[in-house]
């Protein structure tokens, strides 16, 4: 992982879980996007903890845009993580 100022992709992730276990997710896409102000290059752990953020929060349209991120960024692969979150965000919207 890329350094910027001390901090590293790994602390970051940690934090973005942590605020998203707390159904923050707009926070959770903030520090996300911070990472990329940062320089630091984002894994499949950080699009993973966004959509998980998103998946607990039911913002199942900001789940698909990170898979779509996902898929238009060359050096990351969805996982089977990725799809099930994605789903199961979908789900949340979906009728009874």
């Amino acid at each position: 992982a890329q350094e910027s100022f001390g901090v590293t992709t790994s602390a970051f992730n940690v934090y973005i879980n942590l605020v998203g276990s707390t159904r923050e997710w707009e926070e959770a896409v903030a520090l996300f996007e911070e990472m990329d102000e940062r320089g630091l290059q984002r894994d499949i752990f950080s699009y993973n903890a966004v959509i998980a953020s998103c998946m607990k929060a039911g913002a199942w349209e900001k789940s698909l845009e990170m898979l779509d991120l996902i898929k238009a960024n060359a050096g990351v692969e969805p996982n089977g993580f990725t799809y099930s979150a994605t789903i199961s965000a979908c789900a949340q919207d979906a009728p009874t």
